[in-house]
This record gives structure tokens, C-alpha cells and sequence, in this order.
């Protein structure tokens, strides 16, 4: 025979049960994407609750959303979600490689302990802001709301690079890596980086650039750069000159995101008043848009 106190202990530790399953559930995020975009992420380890409808989110959770499954401005589940008190990031690669390398970023936090969802805000756009997709966008973190759906915000990097594999440290002091010899020399250089058509949105086939500038910069704090932005003339004067602008400051803040202070960096933009060559061509326009940097 169970005594009242048997029974009422029985039933304090089935509700704690189902009160640290209930937690677990909502520790573990809820992954949803495409079916390419799943295997994928299954594929090299990321842990979470793999959904294959947004109704089944749960209230309060936090969503990892994969590639283009969800892509419409202001899309009305991304919506629901954040009225539901969920945090969302987003691995908007614009392919399936970048893809699979924000996965791998997103993992690798995840499994030195890291929490990538801690102290977020509740709308974010996580690697590289997508224009389509205004309310996925970063706020300041003392923003009550914590959403932003202006669709010029930029957000913030959320993931640093990944550790350099063994055998690459960090260059000694003083040392400037290979590719930078003109900038030594001469004091400026075309930086080669690319971004997204008519678009501040780095692609990552810069990325192996800018980590060398960074690594320049560390190893030589003394140098100070003049970041310029220019463009061709396919566009209006206006519009070239502010994307221009935007360019060279998404330069700035992914190096500022890594350490370098603001001091050391400075930015401007020259839209299409500073042409290396004739715009006539579209090897001569593709030559035109690019971002300098300048020894000050």
C-alpha cells in the first residue's frame, strides 16, 4: 500500500521529470530547411530537433533556420516565430557550400560549451545579412524589443572564423603575410574582395583575403589604413556613392568585429569618381568596383 506521502513524493518527481524534459526540448533547437539543408547539418554532427513544419516550434525556442527555406521579406511564419517568443538565427548561405561552412561555425560554438543563442537578440541574421530578409537583422543588445526590421540594418558577425589549423599561427610581429607587398611598398593596394551584386554583403571568397589583413594588422600595430570604396557607373551617382560607402564600412566593422580598433581604421567612399578604366566593357566595370586600402 502506497502512504499518501509515497504518492505525493511519486508524483513531485514525475512532474520534475516532465518539467526538465520540457526544458531539454526547449534547450535543444529546433532546425529547420530545406531536405538538402537538413541532411547536410545532420551530416557533420549539429545537434538539435530537426522539424518539418514551423507549427511545431514550440513557444519560447530557439530556431535554427538553414539556407533559403525561408526567404520572403517579412515572412510571415519568421514572424509568428518571433511573436512567440523564439530566437531565431539564420544560415542564409547564398549557396549550398556557404551554407555547410556557417553550419560548421555554428557547431564549432556549439561545441567548445558556447550557447550561439545567448544574449542575442530575438531576430538575427547570423553570418552575413541577407537584404532580403529585413527581420532577420541584429538590434543592440539594450534594445527592449530586441527586433529590427528596417530593411537597411546591417547586422553584426555573429561567428568568428574557425581556429587556424595547426601549423598557422599568428605571423610575428612586424612580419607582413605574402600578397601585401604593394601596400608595403607603394602604400596602397586593391584588396581583393568580393560582395554580393549591388550589395554590401561579403562573399566568402574574401574571407581568406581579410583574414591575411587582419593577421597584417595584428603583427603591425603601428599601421593605420584608409579603407575606399568604389564602384562603376551602373547605377545612379547617389546610389553608387552610398553603396560605395557601405562597402568599405563593411570592411571596417568585419575588421573591428575581430579586435582591430576603430582608431586604426578609416573609410570613404568615391562611388564612380574614381574610375581605373572605362566603364565602356564589363571586364572594364568589373575592374572598377573595388575596395582599397591606403597607408595613413
Amino acid at each position: 500500500m502506497w502512504t499518501d506521502k509515497q504518492a505525493w513524493g511519486l508524483a513531485g518527481w514525475a512532474v520534475l521529470a516532465i518539467l526538465f524534459g520540457a526544458g531539454r526540448l526547449l534547450a535543444e533547437p529546433c532546425i529547420l530547411g530545406s531536405l538538402a539543408d537538413v541532411q547536410a547539418a545532420r551530416g557533420i554532427g549539429v545537434q538539435g530537433r530537426y522539424l518539418d513544419d514551423v507549427n511545431a516550434v514550440p513557444d519560447g525556442a530557439d530556431v535554427l533556420l538553414l539556407g533559403k527555406a525561408f526567404t520572403a521579406a517579412g515572412d510571415q511564419e519568421v514572424d509568428r516565430l518571433l511573436d512567440q517568443g523564439c530566437r531565431i538565427i539564420r544560415l542564409p548561405g547564398p549557396s549550398a557550400a556557404e551554407t555547410l561552412d556557417q553550419m560548421k561555425s555554428f557547431k564549432a560554438l556549439a561545441d567548445k560549451g558556447q550557447d550561439p543563442f545567448a544574449s542575442l537578440p530575438a531576430a538575427m541574421g547570423a553570418i552575413r545579412h541577407d537584404p532580403a530578409f529585413p527581420v532577420l537583422t541584429r538590434t543592440r543588445l539594450g534594445d527592449p524589443k530586441r527586433i529590427h526590421r528596417h530593411p537597411d540594418f546591417l547586422p553584426a558577425p555573429l561567428f568568428l572564423p574557425p581556429d587556424p589549423p595547426e601549423g598557422e599561427g599568428p605571423l610575428a610581429p612586424g612580419t607582413w603575410p605574402p600578397g601585401f607587398e604593394s601596400l608595403r611598398t607603394t602604400g596602397r593596394m586593391v584588396l581583393a574582395v568580393r560582395f554580393d551584386p549591388q550589395s554590401a554583403v561579403l562573399r566568402a571568397r574574401s574571407f581568406p583575403t581579410l583574414e591575411k589583413l587582419l593577421a597584417l594588422l595584428r603583427a603591425n600595430p603601428e599601421v593605420r589604413l584608409l579603407i575606399e570604396g568604389h564602384t562603376d557607373n551602373y547605377q545612379g551617382a547617389d546610389y553608387n556613392l552610398d553603396l560605395s560607402r557601405k562597402r568599405a564600412f563593411a570592411i571596417k566593422d568585419w575588421l573591428m568585429q575581430r579586435g582591430i580598433g576603430a582608431n586604426r581604421l578609416r573609410t570613404e567612399g568615391f562611388g564612380e569618381t574614381r574610375p581605373l578604366v572605362t566603364n565602356a566593357t564589363a571586364a572594364g566595370r568589373a575592374r572598377n568596383r573595388r575596395v582599397e586600402i591606403v597607408r595613413e
